[in-house]
């Protein structure tokens, strides 16, 4: 509730500002008001180019007099909502080229990076760190090539030859089914790389569809394979991969954010919609 009413304040904080600037730099009167609720002060007094309101919760922009011309005026209370929604996409932008993107799927080698609790991986004794290096014979160098591997041996009893430093051995496991599919539990070490504008872009851009692909629906898409959690094609790792940095935070963050822009911008613009018809009728 928290993360809710301080992205309410300040996603509306920017909107305002944008719109309080807009509309001074298109020759159109406007107010900030501050919070929300009855105004304080007179009502037989019109309050200067700040008005507060009881309720420190919500910023808004408030167009004075529209007689400088209609077209202008609708123009600066549109920026207010798209620059409620540019802010946290272009802070997750940032994010992204600070931290640079994960491989979650870096080899050859194919290096185990997280071995789920109880799974098959996990009885055999394969940990973290260990190089899977065959499959029933087949030699393994990626996370895709274990996953095409076992894909259809769920149920049966399959040899697994791993390295861990120079020790080589081989284990037996049986993968677990899962519909027409079969895992060992087991995904790769990922590996983060630099990524330019251009391609922090992209990666944001896939990260919130896959963001708002987990908000509409709770079921895993059909090429989704089980050795990864759906949260987006970004790789943010989660706490139980290991204490999270500064930039994956506020990557973190913003990509939060980008749920609930839309809704707080939605709120802003029938906020401005509703002054501006009684600024109009004045």
């Amino acid at each position: 509730m928290l993360g809710l009413v301080l992205s309410a304040i300040v996603l509306s904080l920017v909107g305002a500002l944008a719109q309080r600037g807009a509309a001074a730099m298109l020759g159109v009167p406007a107010r900030l008001v501050l919070g929300t609720g009855p105004r304080i002060g007179p009502r037989d007094r019109e309050p200067g180019p700040i008005e507060f309101r009881p309720l420190p919760v919500w910023v808004s922009a408030r167009i004075v007099d529209v007689r400088g011309g209609l077209g202008r005026a609708v123009a600066a209370l549109a920026v207010g909502p798209i620059a409620m929604l540019l802010l946290p996409a272009a802070i997750l932008v940032v994010a992204v080229v600070e931290r640079g993107a994960e491989e979650i799927d870096p080899g050859p080698p194919l290096v185990v990076g997280f071995v789920e609790e109880g799974s098959p991986a996990h009885v055999a004794g394969i940990a973290p760190g260990d190089v899977v290096e065959s499959v029933d014979g087949r030699a393994i160098d990626t996370l895709a090539s274990l996953i095409d591997a076992v894909r259809a041996r769920g149920g049966i009893e399959t040899p697994v030859v791993v390295r861990r430093g120079e020790t080589r051995r081989e284990v037996a496991l049986v993968p677990l089914s899962i519909g027409d599919r079969a895992v060992i539990g087991v995904r790769a070490r990922p590996e983060r790389r630099a990524v330019g504008v251009g391609e922090a872009i992209a990666v944001s851009a896939r990260a919130v569809v896959g963001l708002w692909r987990n908000l509409i629906s709770s079921v895993a898409p059909d090429d989704h394979d089980g050795t990864e959690p759906i949260v987006g094609p970004v790789g943010l790792r989660g706490a139980r991969d290991g204490a999270l940095d500064g930039a994956t935070r506020v990557a973190l963050i913003a990509l939060a954010w980008t749920a609930v822009a839309p809704l707080w911008a939605i709120v802003a613009s029938i906020g401005s919609a509703i002054a501006f018809v009684g600024a109009r009728r004045r």
